[in-house]
């Protein structure tokens, strides 16, 4: 057992030992500045980040592309349109040129729904289209003289007219004119009406054109 002196050293000794420990470091003023700017940042950052995470937060606005051009556009672009996939792109692509995004409906596919998503998407650029080609009228009048045959200035005697001479006679081609040939002689212009293929009416025809030379 201890005794009184004893303890009394004991607390005399803890005693100095304490005092002769160091004091704990104290931070300067600025670097306590630092600290607590740097815990406000923090802070700051956390209540941030928890507001972003409610209703309240401002959602960023998706980006807004420009419209595609129907004729310009390659089948990647198109795949990325709301419903096309690569089958609908290529056959979009066959189908050009696009004189208007309504032709869209006829493309087996594209059904209201699909066209309703894709109008705001797309676009027909009047400048992307390729030049229409104008075709002139035909001049019938024109044609109609052209290959109106020119009735012989003289009379054509049906004994000695060659084929050449019997086909301008109007109403005959080269078959007529070789059974014209084929039925001579002729004794007078109405044996005509004999020959296979001339009736009443091509007769009338020829009739002012020929005749039976003695």
């Amino acid at each position: 057992m201890t005794g009184p002196s004893q303890q009394i050293q004991a607390g005399s000794l803890r005693s100095s030992m304490a005092s002769s420990l160091p004091d704990p470091p104290v931070w300067p003023p600025g670097a306590q500045w630092c600290m607590a700017i740097l815990a406000s940042v923090g802070l700051a950052l956390i209540a941030w980040r928890g507001y972003g995470l409610t209703r309240f937060s401002t959602q960023p606005l998706p980006l807004q592309r420009a419209p595609v051009d129907l004729n310009q556009a390659d089948e990647i672009d198109l795949c990325l349109l709301p419903g096309i996939g690569p089958v609908l792109a290529k056959r979009i692509l066959e189908h050009r040129p696009f004189r208007s995004v309504e032709e869209l409906r006829s493309i087996p596919g594209i059904g209201s729904e699909t066209f309703r998503k894709l109008q705001p998407h797309v676009c027909v650029d009047p400048e992307s289209l390729p030049p229409r080609v104008v075709r002139a009228k035909p001049n019938l009048e024109e044609d109609s003289r052209s290959i109106r045959k020119e009735s012989p200035n003289e009379l054509l005697d049906l004994n000695n007219a060659s084929e050449a001479e019997l086909v301008q006679l109007p109403g005959v081609g080269p078959i007529l004119a070789r059974r014209i040939i084929e039925a001579r002689p002729f004794v007078a212009i109405e044996d005509l009406l004999k020959v296979k293929g001339i009736g009443t009416k091509t007769f009338a025809k020829i009739k002012p054109y020929v005749t039976v030379k003695e």
